[in-house]
This record gives structure tokens, C-alpha cells and sequence, in this order.
């Protein structure tokens, strides 16, 4: 907040991370009894919650041991308590640009650098191929250019926001930007735009993740469309979800013969980013 006031009349670039809400959760003072009984809140679990049936997921995963619910449910809790101080800090500056008649010319980019499974698929971590831990919050507002709020279902990756930002600064995009401005997707919802993505983990090492998910998860490579998720595994495994008709990822179809032709189409498009 200093900053943006000793900027004056300036633009001015501000990248701020947050360490919350990251493992181990922790929550102010003022925050700490929060979330504590179901009558100040009850948790959202999905239907891939602890999921009972894990015989179509690859071995990593059927092998994995249940959570138990107390686990997930204390995670979920930790998390928001430690969220309550992020949301009263933007909440100060929003205030302190709204003070200063800049916040209609200030683009506010506010995201996670990963998604988190807390309990879904028994997981609770970040390495997954599932959309727990590929899905991260992503909103833009800037008033300017965005007159009126709208969810977009269009993927924007966080590997956009340079490309992004640099056009909006009125500077020439380099070649050697990963990503792309999303720049005519803000300004047009209709804007021509990726119909899909890829992803990948590589298996971490127990120095690199002490916790322990990412030493277990295979290094993997996958797609991912509106329609489809396609996911290829070091060890051969595979996994194909219709997230159209099963958005949670319960049951994996990669071996249906009616999928044959698109599992091909999606294995080959795949092989160039395979390494």
C-alpha cells in the first residue's frame, strides 16, 4: 500500500504472493475459532469425495491409502481460516485504489499458482491430473475494458498473464513469451480463442516434496478440452474422463471400445509435448 501512495501520479507494477493458504494453514488471532461447528459452515463435498470405487484409476491411485474424513475436513477448515487475512488484505487495497480514483484504470489479476485436492479421489495435494489440482481461481477486473461481469468458460492459463500485461503496458510481446494476451477475450466474449491445453507432472523427489503425493504420482502428460480429459502415464497407464457427463472424474473410459478413435486422435496430439 506504501508503493501504489509513493507511486503518485505513475503506473505502477505490483506482483504480490501470499503465503496462505498454503500447508500448514496458518490463521491470525482474530481468525483462529472461525469455521469451527456447522453452524458457521458446512463443507462442500463433491461426489468424487473419499471416492469409493477407484478399480478404473491407474495403480498410483488404487493403491493409495483412504483418507480418513476428519483429514480433509480439518484441511478444509485450516485453509479458510488463513484465507480470512488475504481476503482483508485485498479488500485494503481495493479500498486504498478506490481512495486514490485509480481502481477503474487498474487491471487486478487474482489467482492461485496451483489447485488443491482436499479430500477428493482421497487426495489431498496438488500433483494430480484431476481438475482438484489443475483448476485454479482466476478473476480479472479491470473497469475500464470490463463493463459488464461475466463467468467466462474459456481457458486462460496462468502462463497468459505476462503476454497480458505487457500489451496492456503498451510494450511490443516477445516471441519468447510462453502464453498469450487474453487481452480479446476481455474484450469480446465471442473472441476466437484455445480449445485446449496440456499439462504435465514429472515425479518429484522426496527432497522436492516431503509430503509425499508428488514422489508417488507417475511423471504423466494430458489434454484437456470442454468435453474431454486425456491423461498418458510413463508406466503405459492411461486415463479418458467425459467431463461433460462426469465433470467429477469418477469413471475412467479409456478402455471403451467407443473411445478407441478418440483416444488415438488425443494420443497423437499429445506426442509432441511428451518428453
Amino acid at each position: 500500500m506504501d508503493f501504489i501512495v509513493e507511486s503518485g501520479d505513475e503506473p505502477f507494477f505490483i506482483w504480490l504472493g501470499y503465503y496462505a493458504s498454503h500447508y500448514p494453514y496458518g490463521a491470525a488471532e482474530r481468525h483462529e475459532k472461525l469455521f469451527t461447528t456447522d453452524d458457521d459452515w458446512k463443507p462442500h463435498w463433491p461426489p468424487n469425495f473419499l471416492e469409493a470405487d477407484r478399480s478404473d484409476k491407474p495403480e498410483w491411485l488404487r493403491t493409495w491409502d483412504e483418507l480418513p474424513a476428519d483429514w480433509a475436513f480439518d484441511n478444509d477448515q485450516g485453509i479458510l481460516r488463513s484465507l480470512m487475512a488475504v481476503d482483508e488484505g485485498v479488500g485494503q487495497i481495493i479500498e486504498l485504489l478506490e481512495k486514490r480514483q485509480i481502481r477503474d484504470n487498474t487491471i487486478i489479476i487474482f489467482l492461485s499458482d496451483n489447485g488443491l485436492a482436499v479430500g477428493e479421489h482421497h487426495l489431498i495435494g496438488k500433483d494430480c491430473p484431476y481438475d482438484e489440482c489443475l483448476h485454479v481461481p482466476f478473476v480479472v477486473v479491470y473497469p475500464n475494458l470490463i463493463k459488464t461481469p461475466r463467468t467466462e468458460s474459456k481457458f486462460v492459463l496462468n502462463i497468459d498473464i505476462a503476454p497480458t500485461v505487457t500489451e496492456l503496458a503498451g510494450i511490443e510481446i516477445q516471441d519468447t513469451l510462453d502464453g498469450v494476451s487474453f487481452v480479446p477475450v476481455l474484450n469480446d466474449a465471442f473472441a476466437r480463442w484455445r480449445d485446449l491445453f496440456y499439462f504435465e507432472h514429472y515425479r518429484a523427489t522426496e527432497a522436492d516434496d516431503p509430503s509425499g503425493l508428488g514422489t508417488v504420482i507417475p511423471s504423466f502428460w494430458g489434454l484437456r478440452s470442454a468435453e474431454w480429459k486425456y491423461v498418458e502415464y510413463e508406466n503405459g497407464e492411461k486415463e479418458l474422463y467425459d467431463l461433460v457427463n462426469d465433470p467429477c472424474e469418477m469413471e475412467n473410459v479409456v478402455t471403451a471400445p467407443e473411445n478407441a478413435a478418440l483416444v488415438a486422435e488425443l494420443s497423437q496430439k499429445l506426442k509432441p509435448f511428451r518428453r
